[in-house]
């Protein structure tokens, strides 16, 4: 498949560090920002608005640019707006005592702790909350992931931090540290990992393999309990992001696991292939024709990639069905690749096709 010729690879790119954070104070229902240098908060603005009685976690939604949280006690999970302090609840857990929401731009799922010690996780294309399974731990108050995935905490009475399993919501322990943090903030470009602490409103840094805890600086600016905690990935650059859209016939699904961000690997998923298929291909363009196959054979089928290049999929069809590698290159922030997902399925229509929904990969660097 002849893909280089349009992605043609530069140096690559250095790491850059988030510059910054949001903490929220769920005694003074305030939201603020956070110097990492320092720990010192800077007044935003109030968040007792629209039913939030309490915010009990951040998490930043880097592809959208959004800040988010759970309600304790309402259970509504939604987003924050940073100048307004505006709550807008999006999705409703029906559940209360959450402690902890992380975001993972790896599986695009939300994952929460709640004080029962369960693990849970969140559809935001269904809005479906689903049990995952007792973490093991008393209570775990604070919650992020690290740029490939890894779903950490930390344990509110004990110090343990712990590593835990996405699937079963099984906790395991890595090391102790210090007690009462309450948010957590994993910087995705450097992986150092910063704690913010209500048994002394302060920032701290935290080393998850030995536990170690590094005092950084109180937070002042009159907060009193610092519940939750995120940093800013702003600074990064631009956020990737996989939109999927159009319908599919023959039962294929394509997804992206991955988001394409340069300098990585930018993994597709193709589900739903029947066993009588003869051939699968993986279709990769810049731009949507989105062109009924009707006239061609194939009713309820269509073309949503203008298919500059083209790779034939091994059958059975693996996990990922495709992996492409993103260039280090700058030049390509911003750009858009259409893919669509396809095979020869005999009998399935006059033309003999199945044909996945469409993907829009639009490439940022993180």
């Amino acid at each position: 498949m002849q893909t280089t010729r349009f992605l043609a690879p530069l140096a690559l790119l250095g790491a850059v560090s988030a510059q910054s954070a949001y903490l929220v104070d769920t005694s003074l229902d305030q939201l603020f920002t956070v110097d990492l240098a320092t720990g010192a908060a800077t007044f935003l603005s109030s968040v007792a608005n629209n039913g939030l009685s309490t915010a009990a976690d951040l998490t930043y939604r880097a592809a959208t640019g959004e800040l988010w949280t759970v309600d304790l006690s309402g259970g509504e999970c939604g987003t924050i707006d940073p100048a307004s302090g505006t709550f807008t609840a999006v999705f409703q857990t029906n559940l209360s005592g959450w402690q902890g929401i992380a975001w993972d731009e790896v599986t695009q799922l939300f994952y929460l702790a709640n004080q029962d010690d369960n693990m849970y996780v969140l559809d935001p294309v269904t809005g479906v909350t689903t049990l995952l399974g007792n973490s093991g731990f008393d209570l775990i108050t604070c919650l992020d992931t690290d740029v490939t995935g890894n779903l950490f905490g930390i344990d509110f009475f004990t110090g343990f931090v712990v590593v835990i399993d996405k699937t079963t919501g099984v906790a395991t322990s890595l090391s102790t540290t210090i007690t009462g943090f309450q948010g957590l903030g994993i910087d995705q470009a450097t992986g150092t990992w910063y704690g913010s602490n209500t048994n002394d409103d302060s920032l701290h840094l935290v080393d998850p393999g030995t536990g170690t805890n590094t005092l950084i600086g109180g937070h002042g600016a009159g907060v009193t309990f610092a519940k939750g905690f995120d940093l800013i990935d702003g600074s990064a650059g631009t956020p990737a992001a996989n939109t999927t859209f159009g319908t599919a016939c023959g039962g294929l699904s394509l997804a992206g696991i991955t988001r394409p961000i340069t300098g990585t690997n930018w993994d597709l998923g193709l589900t739903g292939v029947p066993a009588t298929a003869t051939i699968g291909v993986m279709l990769l363009g810049f731009g949507n024709p989105n062109q009924s196959l009707a006239a061609f054979g194939a009713p309820g089928c269509t073309q949503y990639s203008d298919a500059a290049a083209f790779v034939l999929l091994p059958l059975p069809v693996s996990t990922p069905a495709f992996s492409f590698a993103i260039p280090a290159n700058p030049g390509l922030i911003n750009v858009n690749i259409f893919t669509q997902g396809g095979a020869l399925v005999p009998g399935a229509n006059p033309l003999g096709i199945a044909a996945s929904n469409g993907l829009n990969g639009a490439i940022g660097d993180v």
